[in-house]
Order: structure tokens, then C-alpha cells, then sequence
């Protein structure tokens, strides 16, 4: 039986072992020592011809980081992500990993270091920033989604990026898949909230199915305000842990069976939803990463206050690898665990396929309560980023790059019955477009046992 207990020892146990394969200054997991010192480590060709005209001056220590190209960004936005720190000498990994982060925070199109000599082994370091054009930060734009198993899904999505000048982003979407469901959200993401190292996100989101299914359980409709907390709980921003607070209200109108009972019916609920995550986090950025490690193991509490009662809980453990192996290849190895206990209603149990676990299975009829997954992925770059001038809108950036995956799963009734579950193997390739317009956009083919290919187009890729 999974307990709380078993969780968190398989937590500690992975970051542990992910302490001793990693490297101390970057958390890059360790590959051949040549490799490690060379600037091929990252993908990005700009920053091999950053670090070469820095060569002589890593070791020197740094007096004070100033910033330059900000117009709507404050200066201490850019200066509080940095691992790189005043007072302190001037390391090669550090600058990498703050080229990296700062390049796809989502509101820069490049990003560029020199340095002024200041005598003594001291220097000044210059941060050169060019933002994104404001016609991609804050307007609507459309949104189309197509998965292989839900079909095409529409909407628009409204967001304010680096709302305020400080890294926060607003946002308001509408998405709709026929005539079938459709859903709206309003956000507001704080990574920094009141100027401290806290992150702070609420949102207010709405669903409601249009269609009414006939003989199967299904929520008719669905509104709830979530709020959300990031304490850190390490001072590095190079090896990071977090620990994170969740809070909901929900209101729920849903078609369902009483247990023992076969007679569909219809419920509404109020559900109090409260949870927690732990992750460690060493990843060299948020949007494409290209090297680091992630381990996050999450538990989310619900618990009915009105109407039928209820309580599950959803448990989620995973585990991230990002190993470059070449200045423009890099391989991901990724591990999920999924486990839903409790009184799960049908329509919460899990399935395998669409574009963020098992690509390309095409079996709708196979549901449980615990998934397993992995995929094994390599990515190679292919071009980018292009700096593009568009007249009287701005400097527009580019980066493509080319994915083949496997990705393997099985689906369980519970968690003691994973040995005896049959796992199921698909791959595929696609091309991972970066760019402001939704900084991260999936094309990808798949094909499982049955030979079928499968095209999926994704804005919200795990990897």
C-alpha cells in the first residue's frame, strides 16, 4: 500500500542519489569531465562567443551587476535571478546557468554579459537586455489545441507578461472543444510576492460540459478560487527547494453513482481542497530546460463540505532529467507516478494517451487509479535563436529545435498492482518551436502498437 511515509522516503532517496551524480556548482548531471568544462554545455551558439570573450575574466570578483536595454523591466528583476552575486567571483557555471534563466524567463529576446575591468581582480559585470515587443507581452492572441483524443480544442488567451515591470504575469483564457466543454480562468502569478523570495499565484476558473453523455459519470459544471504559496527552503538558486502550499473552494455539479448504488444521479458539492508539494529544482530554466534535474512529489486533500460526501486524495511523485551530451544535443529522461485514493468518482479516473503522457495510444477504454510513466527523449538543435527586427514592433526571437521520444506506461487499479500490469510502448518526433508568441509550441507525430499515427500540437508540453 503507498503511505505518505514510503512517498517522502523515495523522495529524500532520489534527491540524495541526484546530490552524488550531479555536479556541485550546477546541479548538470555528471558527464565525461572534458564535457563539463568546456562552454559547449549549452545549446545556445551566442553564448560559446559570451563565454570565450569572458575567458580572462572568470575568477575576478564582482563589485556590482548593472543593467542596461530595461525600459519596462526593473533592474532589480533581472539582478534578484541571478546566481551570480556581488561580492563574489565571477564563475563560469553560474553564468551559464543565469544566461540560460534570464533568456527564456519569457520577456527577453536576448540576452548579453560584458565586463569592466575594475582593478585589483575586481570587475564590473554588465547585464545587455533586449525585451520582447510589447505586441507579444500584452495582447490577445488565439490559441488552437489538437489532441488525438479530445479532437480540437479553441480559444484565446489573454496575457500580461512581466505585469507591473517586476516578472509577474496576469492572464484571462477561453478554451472550447466543439460543442462539447468549454472552460475560462483569470490569474495572477507573483514570483516574488511583496519583494520576498515567496511565490504567490491565485486563479478563478470556470467549466461547464454543453453536451449531457448519456450512461457514464461526468461533471456538468465546475467554478473554483485557488490560492498558492512557494516557501524556499535553500538559499542557492542554483540547487533550489521549495516547498509549496495549496488552498481551493469549489463548487461542483457532477452526474454520478453513490457507492453501492448503480442509479446515476446528479450531486452538487462544495469541496475544500488543500495540498502541499516539495521539489528540488536545478534546472537551467523553466520554458525549455537543457540540463538540471527536477524531483517535485505533491499530495492534494479533498474533502466535501456541502452535499454528497466525499474525500480522495491525489498523489503525484516525478522526476526530471536533463543531460547535454553535445553542444546542440540533449537527452530527457523523465518518471512520473500518479495515484488517486480515496472515493474517486469515474470521472477522475485516469487514462493513458494525448500530449503529455503515453503519445500516440489510442485506447480510451483502459481507466485505473495509479499510472506509471516514463519517456526517453533526445533534442537537437536546429537553429537559434534568430534575432528578427519587425518594423515598429521589435525584436522578434527564434529558436527551433528537433525531439524523438519513447515513451512507456502502464495504468493499474491500485498501486500494489503495477507488477502485474502490462506496459505499453509508443514513440514519435516533432519540432519544438520558442518564440513570444506562446514561448513554447509542440508538433509532434506518434505511433503506438496499433501503427497509427497520431498528430498532436501542444502549447503546455511536460518537457
Amino acid at each position: 500500500m503507498l503511505t505518505m511515509r514510503l512517498i517522502l522516503q523515495i523522495f529524500i532517496f532520489t534527491i540524495v542519489i541526484s546530490s552524488f551524480v550531479s555536479n556541485p556548482a550546477s546541479g548538470t548531471p555528471k558527464v565525461s569531465p572534458a564535457l563539463l568544462n568546456r562552454s559547449s554545455l549549452s545549446v545556445d551558439f551566442r553564448w560559446k562567443q559570451i563565454s570565450e570573450d569572458l575567458g580572462d575574466d572568470y575568477g575576478k570578483v564582482v563589485d556590482s551587476i548593472i543593467v542596461r536595454g530595461n525600459r519596462a523591466t526593473k533592474s532589480y528583476v533581472v539582478t534578484r535571478e541571478m546566481a551570480t552575486r556581488e561580492g563574489e567571483e565571477l564563475e563560469r557555471e553560474k553564468l551559464l546557468r543565469d544566461y540560460s534563466y534570464l533568456k527564456w524567463m519569457g520577456i527577453f529576446s536576448d540576452v548579453d554579459f560584458k565586463v569592466e575591468d575594475a582593478g585589483n581582480n575586481h570587475c564590473i559585470l554588465i547585464v545587455d537586455v533586449v525585451e520582447r515587443p510589447n505586441l507579444f507581452m500584452k495582447y490577445p492572441y488565439p490559441v488552437v489545441n489538437y489532441d488525438f483524443k479530445k479532437g480540437i480544442s479553441y480559444g484565446f488567451n489573454w496575457k500580461v507578461k512581466n505585469f507591473r515591470g517586476v516578472g509577474e504575469e496576469i492572464g484571462f483564457s477561453v478554451l472550447k472543444r466543439r460543442e462539447i466543454e468549454e472552460g475560462a480562468g483569470l490569474y495572477w502569478i507573483m514570483p516574488w510576492f511583496v519583494g520576498k523570495r515567496i511565490r504567490f499565484s491565485t486563479s478563478i476558473n470556470a467549466y461547464r460540459r454543453v453536451e449531457e453523455p448519456v450512461g457514464i459519470e461526468y461533471i456538468k459544471s465546475r467554478y473554483y478560487t485557488k490560492f498558492s504559496f512557494g516557501l524556499p527552503l535553500s538559499m542557492s538558486l542554483m540547487r533550489q527547494l521549495w516547498l509549496g502550499m495549496r488552498l481551493s473552494i469549489e463548487e461542483r455539479e457532477s452526474v454520478q453513482r453513490e457507492r453501492d448504488d448503480l442509479e446515476l444521479k446528479s450531486y452538487k458539492q462544495d469541496f475544500l481542497l488543500t495540498g502541499f508539494s516539495i521539489y528540488y529544482d536545478s534546472r537551467d530554466n523553466y520554458v525549455s530546460p537543457w540540463r538540471g534535474t527536477l524531483i517535485s512529489f505533491d499530495a492534494d486533500f479533498y474533502n466535501s463540505f456541502r452535499g454528497l460526501r466525499q474525500s480522495y486524495t491525489f498523489y503525484s511523485f516525478k522526476h526530471d532529467l536533463f543531460v547535454p551530451v553535445t553542444r546542440g544535443i540533449s537527452i530527457i529522461s523523465a518518471f512520473d507516478l500518479h495515484v488517486r485514493d480515496g472515493d474517486v468518482a469515474e470521472f477522475f479516473r485516469m487514462g493513458l494517451g494525448g500530449s503529455t503522457d503515453l503519445r500516440g495510444y489510442v485506447n480510451g477504454n483502459l481507466e485505473g487509479d495509479t499510472k506509471l510513466l516514463h519517456t526517453f527523449q533526445v533534442k537537437a538543435h536546429v537553429f537559434g535563436p534568430v534575432i528578427i527586427p519587425l518594423p515598429k514592433v521589435g525584436k522578434f526571437d527564434v529558436t527551433v529545435s528537433a525531439v524523438a521520444f519513447m515513451d512507456n506506461g502502464l495504468l493499474a487499479g491500485h498501486f500494489d498492482d503495477i507488477p502485474d500490469s502490462q506496459v505499453y510502448t509508443t514513440g514519435g518526433f516533432g519540432i519544438e518551436l520558442l518564440s513570444p508568441l506562446q514561448d513554447r509550441v509542440r508538433f509532434e507525430v506518434a505511433a503506438g502498437e496499433s501503427g497509427t499515427a497520431a498528430f498532436i500540437v501542444s502549447s503546455h508540453s511536460r518537457f
